[in-house]
């Protein structure tokens, strides 16, 4: 129950950071400020995806004895 609150605050002030974020964006240098905001987030989204392939699920075969969830 602790951890569904906690991923629920942190969705919420994310989307309210982000708000803000994008207030001071619109108020200092106009519109044309979120293109460049977008080539930001985009670029560390490529950056995060690239660096997890290392980390992440990896093809080929799976432990030997492993059961696979049905439906799942």
């Amino acid at each position: 129950d602790v951890a569904l609150s906690l991923n629920v605050v942190a969705w919420n002030s994310a989307i309210a950071g982000s708000g803000v974020v994008g207030g001071v964006l619109l108020d200092r240098w106009g519109v044309a400020s979120f293109p460049w905001a977008m080539v930001v987030l985009v670029s560390v989204g490529f950056v995060i995806a690239f660096g997890a392939r290392v980390h992440g699920f990896r093809s080929g075969p799976r432990v030997a004895g492993a059961a696979a969830v049905a439906g799942h």
